[in-house]
């Protein structure tokens, strides 16, 4: 068993443990197309794996949590731990998911770092990579040493599964350009 996080909006959270379960929601996925795709690597990968809308996880607290910025200042939400056997979960590199979130393919003979082709009609095995985390050190990293930012994806969580949750209230990001 290994641990994960994942933040939600704190009324999703008591949603979830009126439920008795948390799972991921169509309604709130921006690229359901990409989504689409990553459940049918989940059904090919994870074997108990039932089709669910996939709960994103991390395998480290994410910057969004120590830092607490959002797009909306005070917004509520809820940094949960989550307790879970590793063949129940994708782990995937969060900079590389960014390739097919974009519809665009990894290069054979890539130069620089985090660089991909624009282009609808990519060959979706191609995104396969964001599973291969010793081609990425090698193919995608500028640097060999540079860490792996690692997600993961699973179905249906059982909430006793959940082992802590922590309560914020975002910060608004200022960016200056």
């Amino acid at each position: 068993m290994t641990l994960y996080y994942s933040i939600q909006p704190r009324k999703i959270w008591e949603k979830f443990m009126k439920q008795g379960y948390m799972e991921g929601n169509n309604e709130y996925g921006l690229y359901s197309e990409h989504y689409q795709w990553m459940m049918e690597q989940m059904s090919k990968r994870l074997a108990n794996y039932k089709g669910e809308y996939p709960v994103w996880l991390w395998t480290e607290i994410p910057e969004f949590y120590r830092f607490r910025f959002s797009d909306v200042a005070r917004k509520k939400f809820v940094l949960l731990t989550i307790e879970l056997d590793d063949k129940d979960v994708l782990l995937s590199d969060f900079e590389a998911w960014h390739v097919p979130l974009n519809s665009g393919s990894f290069d054979n003979d890539i130069i620089l770092p985090r660089v991909y082709k624009y282009n609808r009609n990519v060959d979706m095995s191609d995104w396969e990579k964001i599973f291969d985390f010793d081609w990425l050190k090698t193919n995608f990293y500028e640097n060999e040493s540079e860490e792996l930012c690692l997600q993961g994806t699973t179905g249906k969580i059982s909430v006793e599964k959940v082992v802590a949750v922590k309560y914020f209230t975002s910060k608004k990001l200022n960016l200056r350009i």
